[in-house]
């Protein structure tokens, strides 16, 4: 008898093992942890990385481009809180959600406008959070490797003969990821012209930061200079951005070198192009 309820012991103890191994297992009670496809290093990523740039022949033409809203520290702020915390799904959701406008929008951009991918970033972001859309962004980076020039005629242009006059232009290019704009190089030139070449200029660049992890190191480089007979101005300017880590205290983890290229021409016309940096 003795030996008998020993036995019995030993197989209650055997069944409660049991039950405790089916619970730890997917077809048994959950009490695994969730697993989480995005970790907080990959989400921070996505939040203060530059994943496209838009350059534009004036600042007002910004303000009707998706993703390149400013958003205040506070907003910011509170973004970030969600973004961190969210579901996968609904992670998933907010990035695309944001790059689908932006690539709507790429491909029919307005006059004056260009928008160019981060291809590197692009490459680590999209297969995973926007897969739908990676042909169409890869379509777009192909078609921007040459980085042409853009030209802008005034509205007064007249071809026929160089009448006196003056223009003023802020050529711009602005970096912006899944929130809104992170950082932002303008330079404003006004000039004047008279029937034979120009006859003054005043360039003025400016650079500002919209994310709470970038901060502005200033004016890297700049140069400015007339051709031969004095018709064309060439203005290059070369600005600095450093990328800190997303909390407080955080640490530099990377710099951003924007330009603008610019040239004005007697008579009101001006090319540009950029590079984000």
């Amino acid at each position: 008898m003795q030996w008998h309820h020993r036995g019995s012991v030993a197989g209650s103890i055997f069944v409660i093992i049991a039950l405790i191994v089916a619970c730890l297992v997917p077809s048994g009670c959950i009490l695994r942890a969730e697993t989480t496809r995005y970790d907080q290093q990959f989400r921070e990523m996505v939040l203060s990385s530059p994943i496209y740039s838009v350059t534009v022949s004036s600042v007002s033409l910004l303000d009707a481009i998706p993703g390149t809203q400013v958003q205040t520290p506070s907003q910011w702020k509170t973004v970030t809180q969600q973004v961190l915390t969210m579901g996968d799904a609904d992670f998933e959701e907010f990035c695309r959600s944001h790059l689908s406008e932006v690539v709507a929008y790429a491909g029919n951009p307005a006059k004056g406008v260009r928008v160019q991918w981060n291809a590197d970033l692009v490459a680590k972001i999209v297969p995973l959070v926007a897969p739908d859309l990676q042909a169409a962004i890869d379509t777009q980076i192909k078609a921007q490797l040459s980085n042409d020039w853009i030209h802008q005629e005034p509205a007064t242009a007249s071809p026929e003969s160089l009448i006196p006059g003056f223009n003023d232009i802020t050529p711009s290019v602005v970096v912006s990821n899944t929130v809104g704009r992170i950082y932002g190089l303008y330079c404003r030139i006004h000039w004047q012209w008279d029937s034979y070449h120009i006859t003054s200029v005043l360039p003025t660049s400016y650079g500002e930061v919209y994310a709470p992890t970038w901060t502005d190191a200033g004016l890297n480089a700049t140069q400015g200079y007339y051709n031969a007979d004095q018709t064309v101005y060439y203005k290059w300017v070369q600005w600095h951005f450093i990328h800190w880590s997303i909390y407080p205290g955080g640490v530099p983890i990377g710099n951003a070198y924007p330009e603008l290229n610019i040239q004005v021409h007697a008579g009101g016309s001006w090319d540009y192009q950029s590079i984000s940096g």
